[in-house]
Parts: structure tokens; sequence; C-alpha cells
């Protein structure tokens, strides 16, 4: 019985839940991504090389799907 009750409340929060939790997944990945970006552009251009990319790849390879 106490079951039942618990599923009755949960439901109507759960959508609203999810909205939030993939908010707070596409925040926590821009704040990485813009991190990111900023430690690859303070490389100078022979780190860089060393990575296998130039200063102009630096978004291109921060966009790319990691598949």
């Amino acid at each position: 019985m106490n079951q039942a009750i618990a599923l009755r409340y949960e439901r109507p929060h759960a959508p609203g839940l999810r909205l939030l939790a993939a908010l707070a997944k596409r925040w926590r990945n821009r704040r990485r991504t813009r991190a990111d970006h900023g430690l690859l552009m303070a490389m100078d251009e022979r780190d860089l090389r060393d990575l296998g990319m130039g200063r102009g790849q630096v978004d291109y390879w921060l966009r790319a799907p990691l598949d």
C-alpha cells in the first residue's frame, strides 16, 4: 500500500526532475568545454602540433562527436 502512495506522489514531479537533470548535464558539459577551450588556447603552437591540431581546429575538435 505504501508503494502505491509513493508512486502516485512521485509521478507528477518526474518530468520536471528529468528536465532539470538534462539542463544540469548540458550546463556541466558547456562548462567543461569552455575550460578545455581555455586550456587549449593557452598552449603554444608546438604543443598543439603534438596533439595533432592547429589553433584553428580547436573549436572543431571540441564540438566533434566522441564516436
